[in-house]
């Protein structure tokens, strides 16, 4: 399982999932910033990823592309160091949606 971070989450991410074990890309590793939701959807599809986002405009994707999988975060703004909690008392929810 490798997540593909969205750019509306923080490259910091990548870290701190290496840190719990999970393997992840920020969109910024591979030169994805700023590309529509669908070449995002096409890349992570290519790669075998699963897209992590905030963004809910890639729930419309998830049933136009099968194959496409998508674990969308339903939080609102915080500091990294916040979400990072958040994430560490959901990561095995986290981990049970992408499986």
């Amino acid at each position: 399982m490798t997540f593909l971070i969205d750019e509306n989450l923080p490259a910091a991410l990548v870290e701190w999932f290496a840190g719990q074990g999970v393997n992840s890309k920020h969109l910024s590793e591979v030169g994805l910033l700023g590309q529509s939701d669908r070449a995002i959807a096409e890349y992570a599809i290519q790669q075998a990823l699963i897209v992590l986002t905030k963004d809910k405009d890639f729930d419309h994707l998830v049933v136009a592309n099968s194959g496409l999988r998508v674990v969308r975060l339903q939080i609102g703004n915080m500091r990294t160091r916040d979400l990072f909690a958040w994430l560490e008392r959901k990561l095995y929810d986290l981990e049970r949606a992408a499986a």
